[in-house]
């Protein structure tokens, strides 16, 4: 009688153990999936950040080169007699009447 119960507490142990080791490899693979799918969604924010980051570099070379193109036009509209040639003058014909001669 006590060889029976020894046995049948020993089969007992046994699929307690297969139950905990199904159980382990259960959640390993959960972990294994959930890892991947966080590595995937953190490369996905990773790569939207830095397509956020080039538009906005991009935007702010756009913006810096309009600033000087348009500040240079500002100064030689306001301030003509910093340049030495002007751009704007009408070119002048010989033999053409002068302001002068009028």
């Amino acid at each position: 009688m006590h060889e029976n119960f020894d046995l049948g507490r020993l089969i007992l142990q046994t699929e307690v153990n297969r139950r905990q080791e199904q159980e382990i490899m259960k959640l390993k693979k959960d972990l294994e999936m959930l890892t991947s799918e966080r590595e995937m969604s953190e490369a996905a924010l990773r790569k939207r950040h830095q397509d956020a980051v080039n538009e906005l570099t991009q935007q702010l070379e756009n913006i810096n080169r309009n600033r000087t193109k348009y500040a240079a036009v500002d100064y030689c509209f306001y301030f003509p007699s910093l340049f030495k040639s002007n751009f704007y003058a009408p070119p002048q014909i010989d033999g053409a009447l002068s302001d002068d001669a009028v």
